[in-house]
């Protein structure tokens, strides 16, 4: 165990040094997406206090819940969005079948191989400005006990993120030309942008138990704030750690059983 901790040191060491071995390409990209991220932010903060509120919820704390999902995206995408969605091409050029030929664990290798992406740096330091911004504002104070809350429930949406992208990636070996999920999750996540209980009780209950998006922001936020603004009015924030590892297992489980029916694509 000791050396294989050792080895992904190695190799997050290596691709973070590489994101940065253009640093006038990075820096630009870096820019562009905190000043896209910034400018959403900005236009949700503007629409709901327009309105005063949006169903009992400020502005502050719907930006809450939008950083809330972009800092758990931004952990989340580090480690899987490359490996993930860059898996259909690997497939199809024959580079995955390359993996399978290392001492290492294929799904481990592509994560080492292709994510820990340092990109996502832009996401994660705005979206935790904005989210101690809110927090503050509200009158949520960085105690122990609040700060702990808060990193389980960031790592729990994290894994949650990181479940679906990885979930997405398991149709890639079906899908040799296209895969199509990773769009219909990137569209499923525009209902994160605001608390939930805004839709109905079909939709609440669908990103509660069937495709629990919910807990990647609203229900973590909502127990922060001891809100009850849902159908379903029993804190289920505080189980946003174990929905995580729950569907990040699932998702790694899907993955592995996949590839035990794999057949080179011949490329």
């Amino acid at each position: 165990m000791k050396k294989k901790l050792l080895l992904f040191g190695t190799f997050l060491k290596f691709r973070l040094l590489m994101n940065f071995q253009f640093p006038v390409s990075y820096w630009l990209g870096f820019i562009g997406q905190f000043i896209f991220y910034g400018a959403t932010f900005c236009v949700i903060f503007i629409a709901v206090s327009s309105f005063g509120n949006l169903a009992g919820w400020t502005a502050d704390e719907v930006l809450l819940l939008y950083a809330f999902e972009l800092i758990s995206y931004a952990i989340g995408a580090f480690f899987c969005f490359h490996p993930s969605s860059g898996l259909v091409n690997n497939i199809r050029m024959g580079a995955f079948d390359a993996s399978l030929t290392k001492p290492m664990n294929p799904f481990l290798f592509q994560i080492c191989n292709y994510g820990l992406d340092a990109a996502y740096l832009s996401h994660f330091t705005l979206s935790l400005g904005v989210m101690i911004l809110a927090l503050l504002r509200i009158g949520i104070m960085p105690t122990l006990v609040n700060i702990t809350m808060i990193i389980l429930f960031i790592l729990g949406a994290a894994a949650i993120q990181g479940g679906f992208l990885v979930l997405c990636s398991v149709f890639s070996f079906k899908m040799v030309n296209k895969n199509p999920m990773f769009t219909l999750f990137f569209q499923s996540k525009i209902f994160l942008k605001y608390p939930i209980s805004i839709y109905g009780g079909i939709l609440q209950t669908f990103l509660t138990f069937v495709l629990p998006l919910g807990f990647i922001n609203y229900y973590p936020a909502e127990f922060l704030l001891s809100k009850n603004s849902g159908i379903f009015n029993f804190q289920l924030g505080v189980i946003t750690p174990l929905v995580g590892i729950g569907v990040f297992l699932l998702a790694y489980a899907l993955w592995m059983w996949q590839l035990k029916h794999y057949n080179s694509s011949g490329s």
